[in-house]
């Protein structure tokens, strides 16, 4: 992995801007700029970016977590057991000049840890 990668969470709309040209230019479904915002302000910190030299953004990763609906659903269990949750990779992008670095594979690891 490139030395120059940094990885930070998401802080305000100004980190989104470079996120959603990143997804916008290198994935092929569309997302509205309501879709970012959803998961960004639901979940900040399950939003990671990777930055080359601290400015370009290299790399995203937007995730979310809630809660399981079968645990919901299921009245078998004493109030006393912890809540079960379940996370989901909303996106994840790296930018071309980037792969094959281990930058997405980082981001991944990232959501993953933070969802748990």
């Amino acid at each position: 992995m490139s030395d120059s990668i940094t990885y930070s969470t998401y802080q305000t709309e100004d980190d989104l801007i470079p996120a959603i040209k990143l997804i916008e230019r290198d994935l092929s479904e569309p997302y509205s700029i309501y879709t970012y915002r959803y998961f960004v302000h639901q979940w900040p910190s399950l939003c990671i970016l990777a930055h080359h030299d601290q400015k370009e953004c290299a790399g995203v990763i937007i995730c979310k977590l809630e809660p399981h609906r079968r645990r919901l659903l299921d009245t078998r269990h004493p109030d006393d057991k912890p809540a079960l949750s379940r996370g989901y990779i909303g996106m994840v992008a790296v930018g071309k000049a980037f792969r094959k670095q281990g930058i997405g594979s980082t981001l991944i690891l990232f959501g993953r840890y933070r969802c748990l």
